[in-house]
């Protein structure tokens, strides 16, 4: 009699993904959308939900996965519920509600050693990180002073006259100004335009509004748009206010790293 072996399908990124909304659709009072990301920002799987937001989250994910550890989060959009969960070292989980109270999202800290595992065994290698600095060996180091020498005995010291010596102007010390991570001050922050409105790109715009909208994706800054395009502060204000009155384009505040 031959033995059954059971047929279990294997893991993938799509079932995770169910499994975390039906884990947090009981916590939620709306239902949250997936995507998940390895250490180099290449999204793994995202709900159509998410995707206006594809592009902010490969940036994002490239510049700060080494900045959380491991159980951290971050919320770097603060009009979106929109919560990064750095679940382990190769893997960060985001989560987002199109409505709700954005702290609901931490509900999912406590779930998140329940998908780790599941996560990490589908991505492969490991991170890189940059080494730490070395201590110089004791040999490198600079020589100890020489002792001084013994002082001159009184009867062997002649006098000389005292001969008056200006007073040297001395500079005003400089004051340290402290950075805002020394006093514990928030991280400064900048604010990028970003195009809520999906194109279908039968959409016909004036040459200017064009060259300016295609940089409104969340990444750039209003500085740098006009840098890229060419155009003064006062053009670029101009489109920004009229797209946004046309509730196409709104302007998020992210943390300037």
């Amino acid at each position: 009699m031959g033995i059954l072996l059971s047929s279990v399908k294997p893991d993938n990124f799509k079932n995770i993904a169910q499994d975390i909304v039906a884990n947090m659709g009981k916590l939620l009072a709306t239902r949250p959308y997936i995507a998940i990301t390895d250490f180099n920002g290449s999204i793994q799987y995202i709900d159509p939900a998410l995707e206006l937001y594809a592009k902010f989250i490969q940036n994002f994910i490239s510049n700060s996965f080494n900045r959380l550890n491991i159980g951290d989060h971050s919320f770097p959009l603060s009009s979106v519920n929109l919560a990064f969960f750095k679940i382990s070292a190769k893997a960060i989980v985001i989560l987002y509600t199109v409505k709700g109270i954005t702290g609901q999202l931490l509900s999912f800290k406590a779930r998140m050693p329940e998908f780790q595992a599941r996560v990490d065994q589908l991505i492969s290698g490991m991170p890189v990180s940059a080494p730490m600095p070395v201590s110089a060996p004791i040999s490198a180091q600079a020589p100890s002073p020489a002792p001084p020498s013994p002082p001159t005995p009184a009867s062997q010291v002649q006098a000389k006259p005292r001969a008056a010596v200006p007073k040297a102007a001395t500079a005003p010390a400089r004051a340290t100004v402290p950075t805002p991570e020394a006093v514990g001050a928030p991280a400064p922050t900048r604010k990028v335009p970003f195009l809520m409105k999906k194109m279908t790109g039968k959409e016909r715009f004036p040459l200017e509004d064009a060259r300016i909208l295609q940089f409104c994706d969340g990444t750039n800054t209003l500085e740098e748009i006009c840098t890229k395009t060419g155009y003064t502060r006062l053009k670029v204000n101009e489109v920004i206010r009229d797209y946004q009155k046309k509730k196409w384009i709104e302007l998020h505040i992210v943390v300037a790293y």
